[in-house]
């Protein structure tokens, strides 16, 4: 940093730290628990060994394999890694390998506990995934479907929450759905779409549960043409959002409000449609969808213990529809739904 005028100039490139072959989309980084150094990761391709390499202000060490858990394929270059802010964990999804959720000491380097959630319900390539400031909430992203993880949950496969599928409005040319993620230094996460486009979506508040954590499609537009990519960037200083997850203030593509029973998304949908039960119904409720002549074209019940309810539209013409929560017979809540070819 002394030279070029105190602007630092590279004096020595081009060393090897490790040489092998790579699987593509896992270099991460992760800070060492004495806020110095950092252990750089790359897992190698289709396999179950990881290279942990320390970066110290003196330089870099020697790599130390550390070879645990499921091996991978060679589809592993379809998917995407990242540790959680805090260190703790590190996390590997793949549509073909799944998700798979280690334990990290980011003092000793040790890598352990694979836990594989295997998910056969998903789109196609590429997948993606990015966890929140707070390290609780992992987001994992698979082409036409976004999911909420709780890495807090005793059962972490079952926390699994739908938060979005796409849209089917153009960015600019097709439809934008979900690919690669990335936290920014700003505590909130992005995801690319596929193909080329124009913006990214945004979660605003990734600390919180469900769609509190406000998803916002093409939230974020961009100044130029990007395809599929992401930075990948290390956490430096993100922090844990301390703003309630109940106070929503942020107005998002698909209006989410905190205030109302129950929220539906996509609007406007085609093949299916998300009810989402923001706070618990305490009576015998259902959800019932109209045409505009009055006739009931869908309904389900409501149950107190669960939040997250797929509707499939099958056989629903394109057109303009009306949906009312009922609570006893009376309607307690009520909206508009457009449905798509």
């Amino acid at each position: 940093m002394t030279k070029d005028s105190g602007l630092g100039a590279v004096i020595l490139k081009n060393q090897v730290a490790v040489l092998d072959t790579m699987a593509i989309n896992s270099i991460e980084a992760c800070r060492h628990t004495n806020g110095r150094d950092w252990w750089v990761l790359a897992a190698k391709s289709r396999s179950n060994c990881y290279f942990l390499t320390l970066v110290t202000p003196e330089g870099v060490g020697s790599p130390n394999v550390v070879c645990t858990g499921s091996p991978w394929h060679k589809y592993d270059e379809n998917g995407q890694a990242c540790f959680t802010p805090d260190g703790s964990k590190l996390i590997r999804f793949s549509h073909d390998a799944g998700l798979h959720i280690y334990d990290f000491d980011n003092t000793t380097r040790l890598l352990s506990n694979d836990r594989l959630i295997l998910l056969t319900d998903l789109g196609a390539y590429p997948d993606g995934a990015s966890v929140s400031p707070n390290s609780r909430y992992l987001y994992v992203s698979a082409l036409t479907q976004l999911f909420q993880y709780d890495l807090e949950s005793p059962d972490i496969a079952a926390s699994r929450v739908l938060l979005a599928v796409p849209d089917n409005v153009p960015d600019p040319f097709v439809p934008s759905v979900f690919t690669l993620c990335a936290l920014g230094p700003d505590g909130k996460i992005y995801i690319s779409s596929g193909s080329t486009h124009l913006s990214l979506h945004v979660f605003h508040r990734p600390d919180c549960p469900g769609l509190y954590s406000l998803p916002e499609r093409r939230g974020l537009a961009l100044t130029s043409w990007n395809y599929f990519g992401m930075p990948n960037m290390p956490h430096f200083r993100n922090e844990p959002s301390n703003s309630p997850c109940d106070s929503l203030v942020v107005q998002t593509h698909t209006p989410v409000d905190g205030s109302k029973d129950v929220v539906v998304f996509p609007n406007p949908a085609s093949e299916k449609v998300t009810v989402f039960v923001n706070h618990p119904l305490t009576q015998h409720s259902k959800w019932v969808l109209y045409d505009q002549l009055g006739r009931v074209v869908r309904q389900i019940e409501l149950e107190a213990q669960i939040e997250n309810y797929v509707v499939d539209l099958e056989g629903v013409p394109p057109g303009i529809f009306f949906y009312a929560v009922l609570t006893n017979g009376r309607t307690i809540q009520q909206g508009k739904l457009v449905v798509l070819e």
